[in-house]
């Protein structure tokens, strides 16, 4: 009991190919899908990255900002700090001054009472 089956060779061939190129074609679909995927992603990222530049220029400029505004107060309080030590001397001379003649005035006045005829 063996059985033959005709078929014609040329017809297998022809549905073979077609099922081949319509696989090709669904393959070149996704791929120019994919690509354009890729692109868009590409492009996103892209964008991204120039706002972070941006943000990152930005940031930079006030950091520089800054830096220059400590060196000013830097330099004001280098000045306040010299004024200051002029005044802690003026006040540590008026002082002495004063002490001075505080210990003058006492010292001439026991004198005074102790020596009355020396002093006129």
């Amino acid at each position: 009991m063996t059985q033959t089956i005709e078929i014609n060779l040329v017809d297998v061939l022809n549905r073979l190919e077609n099922k081949i190129d319509n696989l090709s074609n669904q393959v070149q679909t996704e791929v120019h899908r994919l690509e354009n995927k890729i692109d868009d992603i590409s492009n996103q990222v892209q964008t991204e990255v120039n706002r972070l530049e941006n943000k990152i220029d930005k940031l930079s400029e006030d950091v520089n900002d800054i830096k220059t505004s400590v060196a000013k107060l830097d330099e004001n309080q280098n000045g306040l700090n010299k004024r200051l030590e002029n005044v802690e001397f003026i006040n540590r001379s008026i002082f002495a001054s004063i002490l001075v003649g505080i210990v003058l005035t006492v010292v001439a006045g026991i004198t005074k009472l102790l020596f009355p005829n020396l002093i006129s």
